[in-house]
């Protein structure tokens, strides 16, 4: 497919802009119907994410200028934002990759709880059906995750088929409760 210049370069000040801090939050914001600066100032520290007034009104003139948002007088006098058909489909899109990588993460931090729980159980020698059957889990999940832990030397094997969490596999453990704050 070959893209135009013109949409090249609108696509590189479109990154621009949603690159500057804040920019993505305040379109969220506005999104979810907070018009008025103060509301969208009030939501974006509510997200743990600290900015300043001149900040959010820089942002606010760029996603203008750029096409993402528009102001408006409300009822009051007072200047409100809404979304323009562009805004929207990019809050739409941003919201949809975001989805996507909260979904990898949790697939990651489900491999990681399948690991610890398999280091958890193999702290004494122990062999793999019975490792499968205290896990929960498949055999070739097991199988996977053993190679994994035997070539990171978090886990060790004997000759007759057992598993034992190695020192290393314990300290690595306690390192991961520890951030769990378990």
């Amino acid at each position: 497919m070959v893209v135009s210049l013109s949409v090249q370069v609108k696509a590189l000040r479109v990154f621009r802009v949603l690159c500057h801090k804040g920019a993505v939050d305040t379109l969220i914001a506005i999104k979810r119907g907070r018009t008025r600066i103060s509301s969208i100032h009030r939501h974006i520290l509510e997200s743990n994410f600290a900015i300043s007034w001149s900040t959010l009104r820089s942002r606010l003139k760029e996603l203008q200028s750029e096409g993402f948002v528009k102001s408006f007088t409300g009822d009051d006098g007072s200047t409100r934002y809404s979304l323009t058909p562009f805004g929207h489909w990019i809050v739409n899109q941003l919201t949809r990759v975001i989805g996507d990588i909260q979904a990898k993460l949790r697939d990651n931090s489900g491999l990681l709880d399948d690991l610890r729980l398999i280091l958890i159980e193999s702290r004494r020698w122990i062999d793999m059906p019975s490792l499968c059957e205290r896990c929960g889990l498949p055999s070739p999940t097991v199988r996977h995750h053993l190679h994994f832990l035997l070539r990171k030397r978090l886990i060790e094997s004997s000759s007759r088929g057992l598993y034992r969490t190695t020192r290393r596999g314990l300290e690595f453990l306690e390192g991961y409760n520890e951030l769990l704050g378990a």
